[in-house]
């Protein structure tokens, strides 16, 4: 399944938004992830040196996953209290954190992003 939404993230790099919605349609737990290129229509792929740590959700990509809609920001800010308290101190650490379609997750130390680009602008409204 996480190919599958690699490729349909992929595709919305590439603006193919009705090859996205097949892929996710069609994903079935595939294990490897797409290649993801280095330039799209929404900008280059920037180092993570480089962004933003002030929540705002951005896309990173990592070699063995592909692309991620991720941002910088602390546990206690979307864990129930009972989760916080089970974290302990670390829940009030900023780190980079993940979502998808089924989960989501800290990204750290091996398992941190390589780079990042902003998200496309929301289309226009007719």
């Amino acid at each position: 399944m996480r190919k599958g939404l690699n490729q349909a993230l992929a595709a919305l790099v590439k603006s193919d938004i009705d090859q996205a919605g097949r892929i996710i349609m069609d994903a079935l737990g595939a294990e490897k992830a797409v290649e993801v290129p280095r330039k799209s229509k929404w900008g280059n792929w920037q180092d993570m040196e480089t962004a933003p740590k002030d929540g705002t959700e951005i896309l990173v990509w990592r070699e063995d996953c592909g692309v991620l809609l991720a941002r910088w920001i602390a546990p206690e800010s979307f864990l129930s209290e009972v989760e916080c308290e089970q974290l302990g101190e670390s829940a009030e650490e900023e780190d980079w954190f993940y979502a998808d379609f089924i989960a989501g997750g800290r990204l750290d130390g091996l398992e941190s992003p390589e780079k990042w680009m902003h998200l496309p602008k929301e289309p226009d409204a007719n």
